[in-house]
């Protein structure tokens, strides 16, 4: 078996289980709550290896749109308007900050975690 097909495994576990629907649910909820607690909308999906991290900061509109546009820089601080659940982490990008709601069991978020 391919080791991409591995992987995707427990994440299609995951999504066939009756916890899914209940994170949609939450990733709704969830912005109204902490704005009435007067709440930070951050949400950390991954805090990474290190203590801190440095690079260029780059503004895009929308992160799956920018997949190949940062292969020559050493590292890059994304701020996105919007991040899609599908897309990958560009390479060299050490962080990507944006303040829509993102599903913790998307692909994106997965892979933030594994890397």
């Amino acid at each position: 078996c391919e080791s991409d097909v591995v992987d995707l495994i427990p994440e299609l576990v995951v999504r066939d289980s009756s916890f899914f629907p209940i994170g949609q649910l939450l990733s709704l909820v969830l912005p109204v709550v902490l704005k009435l607690g007067n709440l930070s909308p951050w949400h950390i999906i991954s805090r990474g290896a290190k203590s801190s991290y440095e690079g260029i900061i780059h503004a895009v509109p929308e992160l799956l749109l920018n997949q190949e546009e940062y292969r020559d820089h050493d590292s890059i601080v994304l701020v996105a308007d919007v991040v899609q659940g599908e897309a990958d982490i560009p390479f060299h990008v050490v962080a990507v900050v944006s303040l829509n709601t993102l599903d913790v069991l998307s692909h994106i978020a997965v892979r933030a975690r594994n890397e």
